[in-house]
């Protein structure tokens, strides 16, 4: 009779673990989905969307800027006569627009989950790739408080990863106690802990 226990026991776990497992491809199918429907909104945005003020320059005086903070100085100091939404789009809306790369790239790439720097990282060399694109296009304007902006939000993305995440494993291991009677299942370095 125990024997019939234990492998009821071990196919109840199984059967957890696949049913997890799926869950998990299943996240990462649909944060792969939204990723890329994140990226096409990215870059019609940053290059097409005309009342972005995103056509080819007209004019033949580019300018760039290169100097850190100069542009989001100029653009904090000057919030009261600017209208809103100029201020908005230039400041908060090149942090916004980048904290859903931040969270997605780690939901589509289990490597990515704990390597905080290197998402940072590939953001700020999307934010690089997209500025140069610019600058060689003439759409938009170089500008490197823009890279500063942009990876700001590919951080503020990762770590709000970071924490639902962990909420949702916290919820996860309250869940899995409520299963077994009140005691909980922890894994502590492939060990595992009733």
């Amino acid at each position: 009779m125990t024997n019939t226990t234990d492998s009821m026991a071990q196919g109840t776990d199984r059967n957890a673990f696949s049913s997890t497992a799926r869950r998990k491809q299943k996240i990462r199918r649909t944060g792969l989905i939204l990723f890329l429907v994140y990226l096409a909104l990215l870059f019609y945005f940053l290059f097409f969307a005309e009342w972005y003020d995103r056509a080819p320059a007209r004019h033949t005086g580019y300018s760039a800027n290169l100097m850190p903070f100069r542009e989001i100085g100029r653009y904090w100091h000057a919030r009261a006569r600017l209208p809103g939404r100029v201020v908005f789009l230039n400041l908060l809306g090149n942090v916004i627009g980048f904290l859903p790369f931040g969270f997605f790239l780690p939901v589509i790439d289990r490597k990515l989950m704990r390597r905080g720097v290197l998402v940072i990282l590939f953001g700020a060399l999307l934010s690089l790739c997209v500025e140069l694109i610019q600058l060689i296009t003439l759409t938009g304007s170089f500008d490197v408080d823009d890279i500063l902006l942009n990876t700001l939000g590919t951080a503020l993305g990762y770590l709000l990863f970071r924490i639902l995440n962990t909420l949702i494993r916290r919820a996860d291991i309250l869940g899995e106690k409520n299963k077994n009677g009140g005691k909980t299942k922890i894994h502590f370095f492939g060990k595992e802990e009733l």
